[in-house]
């Protein structure tokens, strides 16, 4: 970090499962099982850190595991960065509960810190209007932002974009875009589908640029038990080569949101090489880019990195 420029920032992936982590609850699972023995395939909640050059701390979404990802996150940073670091913002993606469940934490019981929270006009009368999330918002400021809006903090600029997702609540959901100027990061954890709304987004994506896109679900066989179709999302098999275009203009483009179903959770398997064979990045929790030189830091969970 010490050759960070003043506007750049470094993206640190808190979480990189489905709303319900791996290993799940109660689940026996070939995944669920390995990661209940082998820490390195344990995956919390999706969600994303953004740290300014200044030491200002922006999350990307409020998953149930927050506490742990917020300890996890201080024992990565260096001693400076670890006593400077600056609670500043909270970008919240949709009202699904592996999103938002983390704000629980933030209210008077915890650090009591009124840290603004940004999300659609829908989202915001949701969680101000109903308890338990009422309570937290007599502490944290909601904001609301439209998709297609901006706001620029500490030298970076945050941007909703309307995503097409599954919307029992009526509140919307939104694709965030972080950038300053000469680097790009794209979070979109939940799409229904790889649409217009994705590819639209991702145009304004240059090379070296970051897109972490829904990962969910390998195929719509990987649960036999649910009607998949009920939970739409992309399936990585489709999405591989959907995305072709992208890696060929140099996006980077990282999987995450992995549900404890996918294949792609568990190293060398035959989904998780062919993914890796054809260019494309699978998240995991601690993975880190940065923005200065749009290189990822830590290619594996074993690593060991200071920002």
């Amino acid at each position: 970090r010490d050759k960070m420029e003043t506007n750049d920032f470094t993206v640190v992936f808190l979480g990189s499962g489905q709303d319900a982590g791996i290993p799940q609850l109660f689940c026996r699972c070939t995944n669920c099982e390995m990661a209940r023995v082998d820490c390195n395939m344990r995956r919390t909640a999706c969600a994303v850190a953004i740290i300014s050059s200044n030491n200002h701390l922006f999350l990307l979404d409020a998953s149930p595991d927050i506490h742990s990802q917020i300890n996890n996150l201080l024992d990565t940073l260096a001693p400076p960065q670890f006593a400077n670091l600056k609670p500043t913002g909270i970008f919240l993606t949709h009202a699904h509960l592996g999103h938002i469940t983390g704000l629980l934490r933030l209210g008077k019981e915890g650090p009591a810190t009124a840290i603004p929270v940004w999300c659609t006009q829908g989202l915001k009368n949701l969680v101000t209007s109903q308890e338990p999330y009422a309570g937290v918002f007599k502490v944290l400021p909601a904001k609301a932002m439209g998709a297609g809006e901006s706001i620029e903090m500490d030298g970076l600029t945050f941007s909703f974009i309307h995503i097409n997702h599954r919307d029992e609540l009526g509140c919307g959901t939104v694709g965030i875009m972080v950038s300053n100027g000469k680097a790009k990061f794209l979070y979109i954890p939940d799409t229904d589908t790889l649409d217009d709304a994705v590819f639209g987004a991702a145009d304004q994506l240059s090379p070296g640029d970051v897109l972490a896109i829904d990962a969910t679900f390998y195929s719509k066989d990987e649960l036999p038990n649910r009607n998949i179709d009920d939970i739409p999302h992309p399936v990585v098999e489709r999405s591989i080569d959907r995305l072709k275009p992208l890696l060929a203009r140099g996006v980077q483009v990282i999987f995450t949101h992995i549900n404890h179903s996918n294949p792609i959770a568990r190293k060398n398997s035959k989904e998780e090489r062919l993914v890796r064979h054809w260019g494309y990045n699978i998240a995991f929790d601690g993975m880190i880019w940065e923005s200065h030189d749009k290189k990822i830091v830590a290619t594996s969970p074993c690593e060991k990195s200071k920002l």
